[in-house]
């Protein structure tokens, strides 16, 4: 599993009751980032309690199996469980294909392919087409489970105790406080000397996995004050609250408050943030926390609530309550303060607003760069800004927030004057000044993302004023429903040769009863491996001292290309792989990567052998600088290998030629050459 919340692998069921409420809520969160003391009071159900070989299956595991969901296996618990969880929210009515495919925006699946697992789960939705429709099972049964205090199907009218304890919960190093007069005690107890974490949902620790480490963990999940909700004018949301309900109060809000009219635009940028089963965990404060401590972090929810002018209140260890804007918020010193809430503000639908989030997929993704724009608008005989606009950037560079000059050129200035417009895209090119780091894009292209984003919201506030060829820049591309068919042929003469059938392994993998390498028993004889990896590229190895390593408890022994006995290649060259050249297992020498296997430390347990490789000491010679972009390998050919062809993989088999030149008939070859044509001349005018 990826440890981070990012595969969906390890989702399980998390039903707990609302801190406020006491009413059990089902939800979908990454097991691998749940925190076991933080479950207290709740119900972890995994895939196994759903249904397995000896009880029978659940219906949702049924489905994957038999609609060939499942390959490899290991990513269909998770899958099954995103939808489970769906299922049990909406006590398996209400359903749509849209739902669905939300659901499983956090569920990865490297060979099978998406189409096979969303028909199998689109069989539950109530909108689903009737081919699907027909396959599907009773959707009144999915959502009720047994009551283990009736027998009886689940009414999800249940509720937990909502009795304050007047004693903070402990055990070893967890704390738990129920009321804000607990936790500020408990905060200023800790004094200067302990370093503590404030748990919510814990979804951070995917991100920043080197945070701490910390003395206590101070679970504020059960503090009513941090998730209560005032939807009258101003909006206050508690600092508690998750960004699934933060997402769902929008909304609400957005259609019943004109105050908020912008509230469904909020929600739908919420919508983007990581996925559901982390949306499900991960809270408001903690979010906003974590931009607090790392600057560069591209937090999208820091950049909608500060395009509205969101405000934040803090509580101190002492009591004292303050409030701040977010830029504020970023440099006061939070130790031993808590975010209680935070506060958006009404505005009038003179207002135009604009969010927006650039990143690799259109989900479960850390934007390239995303932003906010906020302007009055008065619209005469020209379109006028009134005041000074809004202009949020997040992921270009940590010290940039507003785009200050921006905002001040365009203040009170009028929008579709072409000068004015030019002069602006020239004043935010000077400003943007993207930082240079090798995991983020050129700056050459955030610089232009970024103007073409103002742009977007130029047009947007021109509006029917700009010409028809343009307009549709304003609007941003909508993703449809997924849609995929197979067809496939087969002669029920030769059955059971080429008949459709369920994959014999594919309940098990359905319902995690299939074993892989970790669920297998460790042996009494068996041994682990940690690879040492090159931290250099293009060098040479001048010497590798594994001495320190060797001297740590359960080390057994490490390998390198000097004492490996079975040979050092794993791909020969011209071999099966295709490859031109032999590729070895440790390398002998040069390095070619960083990350290049060295050597591998042999242990008796995984963390043995993880700690003694990092204390193998590598020093390289004839170090070279790194190519890394085509631009700069083109100015040294020496450094450059040109891959060979290989033999053109041609088979002829009848008249090809001529039966392709009887069968195509004169409109099919019109259509193809003005399609032709019509894309050569897309090229040129570009």
């Amino acid at each position: 599993m990826c440890r981070e919340g990012g595969c969906g692998a390890c989702v399980v069921t998390l039903s707990k009751g609302d801190p406020l409420t006491g009413i059990i809520q089902h939800r979908a969160v990454n097991s691998c980032l749940l925190p076991l003391m933080s479950c207290h009071g709740g119900d972890i159900t995994t895939v196994e309690g759903i249904g397995n070989k000896k009880d029978g299956y659940h219906p949702v595991q049924s489905q994957l199996a038999d609609m060939n969901g499942s390959q490899c296996g290991y990513c269909s618990p998770g899958m099954v469980m995103s939808m489970y969880s769906l299922l049990q929210k909406k006590n398996g009515a209400d359903v749509t294909m849209k739902d669905i495919e939300s659901s499983l925006d956090g569920n990865i699946c490297r060979c099978t392919g998406y189409r096979p697992i969303m028909d199998a789960f689109k069989t539950f939705a109530k909108d689903a087409p009737p081919e699907l429709k027909s396959r599907c099972v009773d959707l009144e049964d999915l959502g009720n489970k047994l009551c283990p205090k009736t027998g009886a199907a689940c009414a999800g009218n249940c509720v937990t105790s909502n009795g304050l304890n007047t004693e903070v919960f402990q055990m070893g190093n967890w704390y738990r406080p129920e009321s804000l007069e607990q936790l500020t005690k408990l905060l200023k107890s800790f004094g200067e000397r302990i370093k503590y974490r404030l748990v919510a949902g814990n979804t951070g620790t995917g991100v920043y996995k080197t945070d701490g480490p910390y003395d206590v963990y101070v679970d504020i999940n059960n503090i009513r004050d941090l998730h209560k909700i005032s939807k009258n004018t101003p909006l206050i949301v508690g600092g508690g609250v998750n960004l699934t309900d933060l997402q769902g109060i929008l909304s609400s809000v957005g259609s019943t408050n004109t105050d908020y009219w912008y509230g469904q635009i909020l929600a739908e940028h919420i919508g983007k943030i990581g996925s559901v089963p982390l949306r499900n965990a991960g809270s408001i404060a903690g979010n906003l926390m974590l931009k607090h401590a790392h600057r560069e972090f591209p937090s999208d929810l820091f950049v909608v609530l500060e395009t509205v002018g969101a405000k934040v209140t803090i509580m101190g260890s002492d009591g004292e309550i303050l409030q701040f804007g977010l830029p504020q918020f970023l440099e006061t010193d939070m130790k031993g303060r808590v975010i209680l809430s935070v506060e958006l503000p009404p505005l009038s639908k003179d207002h135009i607003i604009k969010t927006f989030k650039i990143m690799p997929r259109s989900c479960n993704a850390h934007a390239y760069i995303n932003a906010g724009f906020c302007a009055k608008i008065l619209r005469q005989d020209s379109i006028r800004i009134v005041g000074k606009p809004t202009i949020i950037f997040g992921g270009i560079r940590s010290s940039l927030i507003h785009a200050s000059e921006t905002e001040n050129f365009l203040s009170d200035k009028c929008l579709d004057d072409e000068k004015i417009f030019r002069g602006a895209l020239n004043v935010l090119e000077q400003e943007l000044c993207p930082e240079e780091h090798l995991l983020n894009p050129d700056s050459d292209y955030l610089k232009c993302v970024a103007q073409g984003l103002f742009y977007k919201f130029a047009l947007t506030v021109i509006g029917e004023k700009s010409s028809s060829f343009l307009k549709s820049g304003a609007h941003n591309l909508e993703r449809d429903i997924m849609v995929g068919k197979q067809d496939y042929d087969t002669d029920s003469k030769e059955w059971p040769v080429n008949q459709p059938t369920i994959k014999i392994e594919a309940r098990a993998q359905c319902s995690g009863e299939a074993k892989y390498i970790d669920d297998m028993p460790l042996r009494a004889d068996e041994l682990h491996g940690a690879f040492v990896l090159s931290t250099m590229a293009n060098c040479s190895i001048d010497k590798i001292d594994a001495s320190e390593a060797l001297k740590m408890e359960g080390v057994v022994a490490f390998l390198d290309a000097k004492t490996i006995k079975t040979g050092n290649l794993f791909v020969f060259a011209h071999g099966a792989f295709d490859s031109e050249t032999d590729e070895e297992v440790f390398s002998s020498g040069k390095v070619l990567y960083s990350g290049q296997s060295l050597g591998l430390i042999v242990a008796h347990t995984q963390s043995q052998a993880a700690q003694a490789a990092k204390l193998v000491r590598v020093s390289y010679k004839d170090c070279q600088i790194p190519v890394l972009k085509i631009k700069d390998a083109m100015k040294h050919p020496e450094r450059t290998m040109i891959h060979a062809a290989g033999p053109p993989n041609v088979f002829d088999v009848g008249d090809v030629k001529g039966v392709f030149f009887r069968h195509c008939n004169l409109r099919w070859l019109n259509w193809l050459f003005i399609a032709l044509s019509l894309v050569n001349r897309w090229f040129l005018s570009i």
